[in-house]
């Protein structure tokens, strides 16, 4: 108890992210630098259950690291903290179901820097994190590097670039969010999905199960 309390979740959920994944023999996993380590325990142990048993049952998955300048996402109100749900501002984050209010809202109310115009600086000044952050956003939604979105907006003030940058995020994730509100309408297809998904997962999983019972002497449990 006390402050030296950890919860359950703490050393379980590690080891149950790895039977999912070596549960479907998976070959890479798309994780950012934080789970890295959860994978690493995927490894260890398929490779300790494939040696104890003189197999190769269990696939060992390969990390799939984005190297895009921009795979990490940081809050709109502090771009040196990731980008969660988990957050209590809301105002921290860009939902996939925000409406064109909401998106342009939360982008005017950003952080930014009180350091002028955008210009080089922006690229590796520690004191441009935030506004760094935000260009992040408009090159990743304009498919282009860091380098060109900032020569394109060299020179623009703030306002000016959250204009740019409010543009471009609703002509991107507005139709994604018109997309999952009609979707979330028609639980028909919705159920049908579901099904088919249990049911494609569970063919791959029970193949495994019976595999492993097998090798370990539990075959008939």
């Amino acid at each position: 108890g006390g402050q030296n309390a950890a919860s359950a979740g703490l050393f379980s959920y590690p080891v149950l992210m790895a039977a999912d994944v070596l549960l479907y023999k998976a070959s890479g996993i798309p994780v950012g630098d934080d789970q890295l380590q959860h994978l690493e325990l995927a490894r260890d142990i398929a490779e300790r259950f494939n040696y104890i048993h003189k197999c190769d049952i269990l696939k060992l998955p390969e990390p799939l690291i984005s190297d895009s300048e921009t795979n990490r996402v940081m809050s709109l109100q502090d771009g040196t903290k990731k980008m969660s749900k988990s957050d209590p501002s809301e105002k921290s984050r860009i939902l996939l179901t925000d409406s064109t209010d909401a998106i342009k809202k939360k982008i005017k109310s950003a952080s930014t820097d009180s350091l002028g115009p955008i210009d080089n600086s922006v690229l590796t000044s520690a004191e441009r994190q935030n506004l760094r952050n935000l260009i992040g956003l408009y090159s990743a939604f304009t498919e282009q590097s860091m380098q060109d979105s900032v020569e394109e907006l060299k020179g623009q003030n703030m306002a000016t670039f959250k204009s740019s940058l409010i543009e471009v995020l609703i002509a991107n994730i507005c139709p994604i969010g018109d997309e999952i509100l009609r979707l979330q309408q028609d639980k028909t297809y919705l159920d049908n999905v579901l099904a088919q998904g249990r049911d494609h997962a569970e063919s791959i999983s029970s193949k495994t199960i019976l595999e492993v019972k097998d090798i370990i002497g539990l075959k008939k449990l």
